[in-house]
């Protein structure tokens, strides 16, 4: 697996309950927090029930947070973009939509991280609340 920085335990939650349904190479154990990383090598297709260190678990997908954010724009319709460095700081702005398609209010950007990967994450949870919170 691309170094690519996944989902928490409380967004796979978040995006399991909002019908996150495109698949992950890697799942956490459910109800356990244990993230399990390429266990699908081995021609099991069934990634809702998995055998690990010889128990059974249920699982949850641990999608890329890239996925994870493709996958709101795509099937929730929510308007979103990433800032580059904005005086030495990262951040992203949420735009929410209203009425029709070309009604557009901006609704607000933050650019107060360190790195892009911190600023994805918490636009992950911003956006998570906001469909869980609609």
């Amino acid at each position: 697996m691309e170094n690519l920085k996944l989902v928490n335990y409380k967004q796979a939650l978040q995006l399991k309950n909002l019908k996150f349904n495109i698949g992950a190479e890697c799942v956490y154990l459910l109800g356990h927090k244990t993230l399990v990383v390429d266990l699908f090598d081995n021609h099991n297709t069934d990634k809702s029930i998995v055998s690990y260190s010889n128990k059974v678990y249920k699982c949850i997908d641990a999608p890329p947070v890239v996925v994870a954010l493709k996958w709101i724009r795509d099937e929730k319709k929510l308007i979103f973009n990433t800032l580059g460095v904005f005086n030495g700081k990262y951040g992203y702005r949420i735009f929410v939509k209203y009425h029709t398609e070309y009604d557009i209010e901006y609704k607000y950007s933050i650019t107060n991280y360190e790195s892009n990967d911190i600023a994805e994450t918490e636009l992950l949870n911003e956006l998570l609340y906001i469909l869980e919170n609609k």
